[in-house]
């Protein structure tokens, strides 16, 4: 599922602002929560792996930091850093600092500030195998839920309809098709190798035939495919 983008109807929400000791505005939000979302899956709030996000908190728009086939990543797209990163209370939490040297950035602030943007998102990728709700639990069969995950990055966006939102749409439109895969094969492979065989491969093993080998993930968790490698967006 490394490789699958998806979005929650209802991102994390802004809390409030306040001055640091050299009178900079501390932006707080809260960044994800373990309710379940339009994509039917909970993150696992008690296992966050934040310490590279930690090493290089960056705050970006709307996702765009890594740029796509036909341009590359632009730097303004960082519009900010994460002084402070943590789980609260089974939510994880930020305190961001936007830049001051980027003129979009100070357009985002505005935004937050004058309550034109509220909404955050977080960029990760699945570290841990999840499972499907199981009632004796206490947990929802229709949803999926994340063993761990690892903090990549977190964006400031807008509500869901933008520009980009078709590409991640339609990317997101295959997570029920996994899943679906997923439990038809009895839950033996992660989403993310899943994600990762051809619609060939999978057809075949729902047929019964030969199973085929693993995607390669290198060590990393991440399916590297033609040395592109895409990221979960919550």
């Amino acid at each position: 599922m490394n490789d699958i983008e998806t979005q929650r109807a209802i991102n994390g929400q802004y809390r409030g602002v306040r001055k640091g000791s050299d009178d900079e505005k501390i932006f707080t939000f809260t960044a994800s929560t373990s309710d379940p979302d339009r994509h039917r899956t909970v993150l696992n709030q008690s296992a966050w792996e934040l310490e590279n996000f930690r090493a290089n908190p960056i705050i970006g728009y709307q996702h765009n930091l890594y740029g796509d086939m036909c341009n590359a990543p632009d730097p303004d797209d960082v519009v900010g850093r994460s002084i402070n990163t943590r789980v609260l209370d089974n939510e994880l939490l930020i305190d961001v600092v936007f830049d001051q040297e980027n003129e979009k950035a100070l357009k985002i602030q505005s935004k937050v500030e004058r309550g034109f943007l509220s909404t955050v998102s977080v960029g990760f990728a699945e570290t841990a195998e999840g499972h499907m709700g199981d009632e004796e639990r206490g947990e929802d069969p229709g949803l999926y839920y994340f063993g761990g995950q690892e903090l990549f990055e977190v964006s400031v966006v807008n509500i869901p309809s933008n520009p980009k939102a078709a590409k991640r749409s339609f990317r997101a439109q295959s997570f029920d098709a996994i899943k679906y895969v997923y439990r038809e094969l009895g839950g033996k492979y992660r989403l993310s190798e899943i994600e990762g065989l051809t619609v060939r491969e999978i057809l075949d093993m729902l047929d019964g035939k030969e199973e085929p080998k693993p995607a390669d993930t290198g060590g990393t968790g991440i399916i590297t495919e033609k040395k592109v490698n895409y990221h979960i967006i919550k």
